[in-house]
Order: structure tokens, then C-alpha cells, then sequence
């Protein structure tokens, strides 16, 4: 059975996940690619509802003055 919801939200997932990539190769050109995804990391375990390209983007802007 198509579910076009389910193709929505991947498709969201995946877009997110460009988003993500596109932030760590800029924090990359500033030698900031591990600062990033571990400064990230640490947001998602504090707020489990955070969603992972939020958490990418507050990172990076945490790092990227």
C-alpha cells in the first residue's frame, strides 16, 4: 500500500540531511567539522525533541561567529 505520507517525511528526512551536510562541509572550511557534530551531539541528548538539523544549525551558529 502507498503511503504518501510516509514518502513525505522521508523526503524530509532527507532534505534535512542535505541541509546537515552542506553545514558540516561549511564548519569544514573553518577546521570546525568534529566541534560541530559533537557540539550537536551534545544538543540532541540534552533535548530529545530537538530535531538533528536544528541542533546542527545552533551548533554550527555556536561555533561560526
Amino acid at each position: 500500500i502507498y503511503n504518501a505520507k510516509q514518502d513525505l517525511s522521508e523526503e524530509i528526512r532527507f532534505d534535512d540531511q542535505a541541509q546537515i551536510d552542506l553545514i558540516l562541509e561549511e564548519a569544514n572550511a573553518y577546521g570546525l567539522r568534529q566541534e560541530v557534530i559533537q557540539t550537536a551531539t551534545k544538543f540532541m541528548n540534552t533535548d530529545p525533541k530537538l530535531n538533528k538539523l536544528d541542533a546542527y544549525f545552533m551548533s554550527y551558529s555556536e561555533w561560526i561567529k
